[in-house]
């Protein structure tokens, strides 16, 4: 790919701009995170389970979009520091639902100033319509990407 492509207002492609961007705000929330002796992992099931408590573990990782072996593994760090307890389902024993503890609860707030800080930083050099303009650009590439046709080894999954 050459610089001087008219359509091409970046001197990088746009999926490698992307990994930048995502690997940049990852490293700032696993700065943060830290200081809560979280990862970023773990977040995203608190997250999920603040929005859903109760949900099976199966559910779970699949609305954390992660394998359900990395899943269960992050949750058995979880229930360790006392944030999730598990409890077989009492209509269905092969199915294992997780639940917030109170410090889960209790830890949501500063879960929730993290991404908010992490957002803001993240936004330091946008206006509020460039901002509202991103989102609505990233969600028409998440689109074309979803519609696209899967080739090879994508389209297994």
């Amino acid at each position: 790919m050459s610089d001087d492509q008219p359509n091409m207002p970046g001197r990088i492609g746009l999926g490698l701009l992307l990994r930048r961007t995502h690997r940049g705000f990852a490293a700032a929330m696993a700065g943060r995170l830290a200081e809560l002796g979280l990862t970023h992992a773990e977040f995203h099931h608190l997250r999920r389970l603040n929005e859903r408590d109760g949900v099976s573990s199966s559910e779970l990782s699949d609305l954390v979009e992660v394998k359900k072996a990395s899943s269960t593994a992050i949750l058995d760090a979880l229930e360790r520091k006392g944030l999730i307890r598990r409890e077989r389902d009492a209509a269905d024993r092969r199915r294992v639902n997780v639940f917030l503890t109170g410090d889960g609860r209790a830890i949501q707030p500063a879960l929730k100033a993290c991404a908010e800080t992490v957002n803001e930083v993240s936004a330091l050099y946008m206006t509020p319509a460039e901002r509202a303009q991103l989102f609505d650009l990233l969600e028409r590439v998440n689109k074309g990407l979803a519609e696209a046709p899967r080739h090879g080894s994508d389209a297994a999954e």
